[in-house]
């Protein structure tokens, strides 16, 4: 392709030297390519011999609309498919689509720190949730102590402070403690829901009465 478009161009520069007249080569390359898909070739040959890149006459195989074209390397072209809705585009060697949160509520809740064991519906968020933040504290333990965790839709992790101040790290997303470390209410994930999450709870040993409260950050 570039030793077709140098031959070209020579003759052209040898037909102005006799005519004294001046052919601009958009006059003539362009329509060599037109019918023509991206490829290394065309490209190559197209852009050493113009000043530049007439994009309108490129044509790229299954494209759509919304899809992005980008430089894969020095000398190729990639296609990125368009993000789904409520994605943002990410920056890097090789450009993706993450999630971005367009939904959030924060509401508080409360457990009896007696209660049996069992799964607990927490409504009222008005959209599925992709995450949620979670923090509380249990107001009858002799130091107040305090819980803070974290679910991704995936994993539940957190952080919780007994009644004697130490701290430790649970694969449950809340741990309200009473007496460390014999009495207690966890939790952990159950689902998303289209209006909140199911939570299931465990009480070990005998918590004594009272009210755990905690709030709830949700976003989606």
């Amino acid at each position: 392709m570039e030793d077709t478009i140098a031959a070209l161009t020579k003759r052209v520069e040898e037909l102005e030297r006799a005519a004294g007249i001046h052919i601009r080569q958009s006059d003539i390359f362009p329509s060599t390519i037109k019918t023509r898909h991206l490829d290394d070739e065309v490209l190559s040959g197209y852009l050493s011999s113009t000043s530049a890149l007439n994009a309108a006459l490129l044509t790229i195989s299954s494209q759509a609309i919304g899809d992005i074209l980008y430089a894969s390397s020095t000398s190729a072209f990639a296609r990125l498919a368009a993000g789904a809705t409520n994605t943002f585009l990410k920056g890097g060697a090789t450009p993706s689509y993450a999630f971005a949160f367009s939904n959030y509520k924060l509401q508080s809740h409360t457990r009896d720190m007696t209660a049996s064991a069992g799964d607990v519906t927490y409504t009222g968020y008005g959209f599925t949730p992709k995450l949620i933040i979670v923090f509380g504290s249990f107001d009858g333990s002799a130091s107040d102590a305090f819980t803070f965790g974290i679910y991704d839709g995936t994993t539940d992790k957190s952080m919780s402070q007994d009644e004697g101040g130490d701290f430790s790290f649970s694969d449950d997303l809340l741990v309200a403690w009473d007496t460390y470390p014999s009495a207690n209410q966890a939790v952990s994930v159950t689902t998303f829901n289209s209006d909140g999450f199911v939570l299931t709870w465990t009480k070990a040993g005998v918590p004594a009465a009272g009210t755990f409260k905690f709030g709830v950050l949700a976003l989606g």
